[in-house]
């Protein structure tokens, strides 16, 4: 039951994931901005998000235990 949990819960990381993806091709068509810096932030604020959900990936894994 509990890894249930954890396997729905890390799809919802990456359904999240997807979305900040979608705001930033969004934010990015908006300002109409294509230039090396935005596409810096954009990559600065993925790793952040991975970082992240390398994280709750490790804090599942240890709640199997």
């Amino acid at each position: 039951m509990k890894l249930i949990r954890i396997i729905i819960q890390f799809l919802d990381l990456l359904e999240g994931m997807k979305l900040l993806l979608r705001i930033l091709q969004v934010i990015q068509k908006k300002i109409g901005i294509t230039t090396p810096n935005m596409s810096r932030v954009a990559q600065l604020i993925l790793q952040i998000a991975i970082k992240v959900l390398e994280m709750n990936i490790v804090m599942m894994l240890l709640e199997l235990y």
